[in-house]
């Protein structure tokens, strides 16, 4: 069965291990320092490249908060992203 659940830190700029939606709305919920760098929601499109959802669609990190995005079609490839960071070290647990 498809991980729908994550766990996890990101202590450098990088990805989370990929997880997949559900078709339910997605929360994700982030503590710790950012470095000033940016935390995010990307997906993998019908190209099988990764991409980052629309800051418009999906609200990206810059401080400790939460993300809660509609509904995404069921098994949507997705993962957590972190950029342009100094010494981040954020801690994350996703619900798709």
């Amino acid at each position: 069965m498809a991980e729908k659940r994550i766990n996890g830190s990101l202590p450098t700029n990088g990805n989370s291990a990929i997880f997949f939606s559900s078709g339910d709305p997605l929360f994700v919920s982030c503590l710790g320092t950012f470095g000033g760098g940016t935390f995010a929601v990307q997906y993998r499109n019908d190209a099988g490249t990764w991409a980052t959802f629309n800051a418009g669609v999906v609200p990206a990190l810059t401080a400790p908060g939460e993300i809660l995005v509609g509904d995404f079609p069921a098994n949507l490839p997705l993962r957590l992203n972190m950029s342009g960071a100094t010494s981040p070290s954020v801690t994350f647990q996703a619900q798709a």
